[in-house]
């Protein structure tokens, strides 16, 4: 009698600070139904300015039966580059069972040396302008990259948003850039 747990994504590509999702299925191999709760347990969030956990998963499963379930993992701001070890724990409301952990690995990749270049280097339009951003990944393992801009009184956009780079890989993404309406003066 009791559970199993297992990890559908044994590996989860994440930025430090985001929120991503987790797969896991459940195994009541038991004769009664329960409901597990399950929670992310080994990434620290101990400074201040860390997003919150949420709270623990509930899950429902009828005996005999399996259930995969998506698990919210709050990426630390505090973890750096390389691959983090982190686990699924699952706990029965049935006093018998024993905790089931299962592991996976949080993979946070360098953009370090991931070149941007810009096409031309300065923008300069009235209202609107268009442009090209030079994407190279010189990183030694594949990067996937989401591109936005910001900066005041103007919108960026980027076409696509998002992009996997493998090692050498150049790709040119089109940009644009919508500022607020002049009706005189120096363009901006």
């Amino acid at each position: 009698m009791g559970f199993r747990l297992v990890a559908l994504t044994p590996t989860i590509g994440a930025s430090p600070g985001e929120s991503v999702v987790g797969r896991v299925e459940i195994f009541n191999d038991a004769t009664i139904d329960a409901i597990y709760t399950i929670s992310v347990v080994g990434l620290a969030h101990e400074a201040l300015n860390e997003v919150a956990e949420p709270p623990p998963l509930r899950v429902p499963v009828p005996a005999g039966t399996s259930v995969t379930a998506d698990v919210v993992v709050v990426v630390p701001r505090s973890l750096g580059i390389g691959q983090h070890a982190a686990a699924f724990e699952a706990t029965s409301n049935r006093p018998n069972d024993r905790a089931a952990l299962t592991p996976f690995t949080v993979s946070i990749q360098s953009v370090a040396r991931v070149e941007l270049v810009p096409q031309p280097s300065t923008i300069r339009a009235r209202r609107k302008a268009k442009f090209h951003l030079d994407v190279t990944n010189n990183e030694a393992l594949p990067v996937e990259i989401a591109l936005s801009g910001e900066a005041p009184d103007v919108a960026v956009s980027f076409t696509p948003s998002a992009m996997s780079l493998l090692p050498g890989q150049r790709v040119v993404a089109r940009g644009d850039v919508k500022g607020p309406r002049h009706w005189s003066g120096e363009r901006t």
